[in-house]
């Protein structure tokens, strides 16, 4: 899966089980919902999750074998919105010897939100909307009472944002070590199979006590919901000269990957961020 840049996708990752009936883990996003439903000894039994209050992916789980698990098998699926389907039809897989089940997955990113199912894999994968956080909770509908091998959720909280008012950041000093000032995005060298840029972001960087700064976000982003002023990052000095810990949100406002740095060359006036896990560096230009 792709990360959006600049926005860098999910790093600090909570795994949570839930219930058979509900799941409420309040307003946060997350990665993946899914849910594993076992197979029914005698006959085919219908199975869904919904989200959104409205949303519903529906599959009609076929018995299980005894010999012939590994032989295909038609699998009928129904994506509904309010009661009018979305989407339907049916979908070819087998059931694996070690765990005869069906899954229903909701998997979302910067990029959208998908829902997929399966028994051994993505049979069947749809996009579909999703509104990005558990708004009044995820439901499984489970009318036969199909044992549940798994429901859980990886999920990303997303820190509260913060603000600071860009009318009081001051313009770029006449310091070039120091990273304080406006920065305008340049360009970027990414692995494009693992990240994306999120905009050619405006950014300002304003000290934040005697060790810290704060990186300030003033504009061009892509995705995300994103206002000028709102905290986008921090940077930590490491003790080499130009070298910075950097901590950055994604365009979901999210923690991104760990392990990234930035460095300054106060000869050029360039700033890059760096996302070695990612393969990717963003490079900025001092603006006055």
């Amino acid at each position: 899966m792709k990360k959006v840049l600049s926005a860098i996708l999910p790093a600090v990752v909570l795994s949570l089980t839930i219930g058979a009936a509900a799941a409420e883990p309040g307003p946060m996003s997350f990665g993946i919902w899914h849910v594993r439903f076992a197979a029914p000894a005698a006959k085919t039994a219908r199975a869904a999750i919904v989200w959104d209050d409205s949303m519903r992916m529906e599959v009609e789980v076929p018995p299980r074998g005894a010999d012939d698990s590994l032989a295909p098998m038609g699998v009928r699926y129904r994506l509904s919105r309010s009661g009018d389907t979305v989407a339907d039809g049916v979908f070819y897989d087998s059931y694996p010897l070690e765990s005869q089940g069906m899954s229903l997955v909701l998997r979302t990113s910067a990029h959208g939100t998908v829902a997929e199912a399966g028994a051994s894999a993505a049979g069947i994968c749809i996009e579909v909307p999703f509104s990005g956080y558990v708004n009044g909770g995820l439901r499984v509908d489970n009318p036969a009472g199909l044992r549940i091998q798994r429901n859980t959720i990886n999920s990303i909280h997303r820190p509260e944002p913060q603000f600071i008012d860009p009318d009081s950041i001051p313009q770029s000093p006449e310091l070039p070590a120091s990273p304080q000032g406006r920065w305008q995005y340049l360009d970027r060298d990414t692995n494009p199979s693992l990240a994306v840029p999120g905009g050619r972001y405006r950014l300002a960087i304003t000290a934040c006590g005697d060790s810290l700064y704060n990186i300030v976000y003033l504009g061009g982003a892509d995705y995300g919901d994103w206002t000028p002023g709102m905290v986008k990052g921090r940077l930590r000095p490491t003790g080499f000269a130009g070298n910075f810990d950097l901590e950055w949100l994604d365009s979901t406002g999210s923690v991104a990957s760990s392990e990234n740095y930035a460095d300054l060359d106060s000869s050029s006036g360039i700033l890059s961020l760096r996302f070695p896990l990612l393969e990717s560096t963003l490079r900025f230009r001092r603006t006055r």
